[in-house]
């Protein structure tokens, strides 16, 4: 700024700066000078400059900018002009969050969430994130993922639900921009729903057309899936370094793909489920008779599995898991790995003659390994063996190396034919996660049509957890079918189908002995 008094005049070139800045690339930054004029001119950003025509079109021609995008908000924060342009982000501003889920402020989060928002533009990472970019492509106006990605947690620390509120937000502030109707309820519906992806691929059994069914109902249109799609990825990768990985990719990508396809098909017709059935023992029919194995070998197996087998395992995991259950001899415990470079992944198959404590003492040996479960595929066949798939990774979120491996099918293999029960290990909570436990919440729900019980324990995360969980179901009479394992920084929030002993769901009564005997062990194990 070459004239001191130009903001006191004309108030809107506090944001025609930023557009400036960002329409111009040769411009490396702000001199110290104009930097301290627009600190000492906040005090001009009132109710009249975020009711100004023009100062909204700026802000929204800045998130209409081929390039500089991130930039400028990230510079906007700095100066302080963000929150005062946008007040509820002020009360956000250097807002901490007390997990181990985010390591930022949530300030830092969301310009961070734009930032990737960003990269799928610009088509950067696609190793990282690989199938955005030609999803982006199909958006007519990112600046409306700009604009959800700005307000999805501005409400964070408020009370309340936060999605809710920030929706609210949203709402309010797009109704003062030049907009068109559908599109500020586009970006308040991103705000409200902006968990439901996460939350759906990552707790339930996505691979059941019941659940895709109910995630479209939501969604309705293939314009909010692409935009939620891009929020979701751009959100879960701007909460830690660590946390995005090809796990998640890989299970948001086919809960986008499933309702991408269910979309464009009639409603009244969405994922029929015996027709997914039949297309998949079809597939993979083929398939593993192409290599050599015989058809009355596979339907023979197959005669003994469950018929919700096609929807709990995709068409690679049920190929490889009836390859190897169909070569191998005997009656003893076959334990066989494989690795999922496209997930990121170790997947493990247990077959092994099913008894009472099976799924404790294999998590118990994985828990003595120090490996991390993502999830687990657990099947009874009608001659009573466990037909289990877990997918796995070590303790730095890789794949299982040769030596892990080799350690893993032996000492699980032993396990396994002995029949010898394991008590979980007795481990401490780690120092800096005790500051942060959180108490421990059960809910109990009907689940597939009332045949299991569903339940979802969200707690504190340490060492051994799943393992004791599945100790306190085997204590209590539960079995587990189903296992869905989610981690998220300090807190874990598994969700687990169960029946008793006789295959029903579980009484209140049972619900009542599990719900104590979980509070028994993990409280038994907070201080080590």
């Amino acid at each position: 700024v070459s004239d001191p008094g130009l903001f006191r005049r004309r108030p809107e070139a506090l944001m025609e700066l930023f557009l400036l800045m960002a329409r111009h690339e040769s411009a490396r930054g702000v001199r110290a000078a104009t930097i301290r004029l627009i600190v000492d001119h906040l005090y001009l950003v009132d109710e009249n400059f975020r009711d100004n025509p023009r100062v909204l079109s700026l802000f929204l021609e800045l998130l209409r900018q081929r390039r500089g995008i991130y930039t400028q908000l990230q510079r906007m924060n700095r100066y302080g002009l963000l929150a005062r342009f946008i007040p509820a982000f002020g009360q956000i501003v250097g807002r901490m969050q007390f997990d181990l889920f985010h390591v930022y402020t949530v300030d830092q989060h969301i310009l961070f969430t734009v930032r990737n928002l960003r990269r799928f533009a610009y088509g950067k990472y696609q190793d990282t994130f690989p199938h955005v970019t030609e999803v982006f492509e199909r958006l007519q106006r990112p600046e409306l993922l700009y604009l959800a990605a700005l307000f999805h947690d501005i409400a964070k620390g408020r009370g309340g639900d936060h999605s809710e509120l920030g929706a609210a937000d949203a709402r309010d502030f797009c109704a003062s921009l030049p907009l068109a109707e559908e599109e500020r309820e586009l970006v308040a519906w991103l705000v409200e729903q902006h968990l439901l992806m996460s939350q759906t691929s990552q707790k339930k059994d996505i691979g059941d057309p019941e659940t895709v069914i109910e995630f479209t109902r939501v969604v309705n249109t293939r314009s909010r899936l692409d935009h939620l799609y891009l929020l979701t990825v751009a959100d879960i990768a701007a909460t830690s370094p660590r946390l995005w990985n090809s796990w998640k990719s890989g299970l948001l990508r086919e809960l986008y793909r499933s309702a991408r396809d269910a979309l464009e098909r009639d409603p009244e017709h969405w994922l029929d489920r015996q027709e997914t059935i039949e297309a998949s023992r079809d597939s993979v029919r083929e398939a593993l008779i192409a290599e050599d194995l015989l058809a009355e070998e596979i339907d023979t197996l197959w005669k003994e599995m469950p018929g919700d087998l096609f929807l709990r395992l995709d068409d690679s995991q049920l190929a490889w898991a009836s390859a190897e259950a169909l070569r191998h001899r005997g009656e003893q415990a076959l334990v066989a790995l494989r690795h999922r470079k496209d997930l990121g992944v170790t997947e493990v198959l247990v077959y092994a003659a099913d008894y009472t404590g099976l799924f404790a003492t294999t998590t118990a040996v994985l828990d003595e390994l120090g490996l991390n479960v993502l999830s687990a595929r657990v099947v009874t066949t009608g001659g009573r063996r466990s037909f289990d798939v877990f997918q796995l990774m070590d303790r730095h979120g890789q794949l299982l190396d040769p030596v892990d491996a080799e350690r893993l099918v032996s000492r699980l293999t032993r396990a396994l034919d002995t029949r010898v029960g394991r008590q979980p290990l007795e481990r401490p909570v780690p120092r800096r996660a005790r500051a942060l436990r959180k108490t421990t919440k059960l809910s109990f729900r009907s689940a597939r049509g009332g045949s299991v019980t569903e339940v979802e324990v969200a707690c504190s995360d340490r060492p051994g957890i799943l393992s004791q969980l599945a100790a306190a179901m085997v204590s209590s009479g539960v079995r587990i079918h189903d296992a869905l394992i989610s981690t998220l920084g300090d807190r874990v929030e598994d969700v687990f189908l169960v029946t008793d002993r006789d295959n029903r769901p579980l009484d209140a009564g049972t619900q009542e002995l599990l719900a104590r005997e979980i509070d028994r062990r993990l409280a038994s194990k907070v201080n080590g």
